[in-house]
């Protein structure tokens, strides 16, 4: 469970922890999983997780891929998907997933960026994401991407 083990529980380390109510999931489709975002774009961070709260996902948020490994590593068997900015200070999103797969190995995650990586002739799979995510993204096409990759 996430903390207090309330599923369906939002809880983030830049926002206080709050209870998804049952009125702000009326008339959505209803989907279940724990989604762990990273962006240190605030409003990025802010605006992801509001759409996958209102659409049924718990959901962590996390300004940088060193605090994202921080939560990785007490509740990743809690997390079904990784949301990865590419260009992060200190740490970008390949990076950070290198250091997940060491805490998890099965670890899925989605690179997510406004220009096309220059992953030095590798691929987005070849680096161990599962898919691929263009910004600015239509809320569709997260929630799409999301559908196809939770656990």
């Amino acid at each position: 469970m996430f903390p207090n083990g309330n599923v369906g529980a939002y809880f983030s380390t830049d926002h206080t922890m709050t209870n998804r109510t049952k009125s702000n999931t009326e008339g959505q489709d209803h989907r279940d999983g724990h989604i762990l975002v990273v962006d240190d774009e605030r409003a990025i961070r802010r605006l992801t997780n509001r759409i996958l709260i209102l659409n049924g996902y718990s959901v962590a948020t996390c300004a940088s891929g060193a605090k994202a490994v921080d939560v990785y590593s007490r509740l990743h068997d809690e997390i079904d998907l990784v949301i990865l900015d590419m260009i992060m200070p200190n740490m970008n999103g390949v990076e950070t997933l290198r250091q997940l797969k060491k805490i998890d190995p099965t670890v899925r995650a989605i690179l997510c960026s406004a220009f096309i990586p220059d992953l030095k002739g590798h691929t987005v799979s070849d680096e161990g994401f599962v898919g691929f995510l263009s910004k600015p993204f239509k809320i569709d096409d997260l929630l799409a991407t999301i559908d196809l990759h939770v656990k």
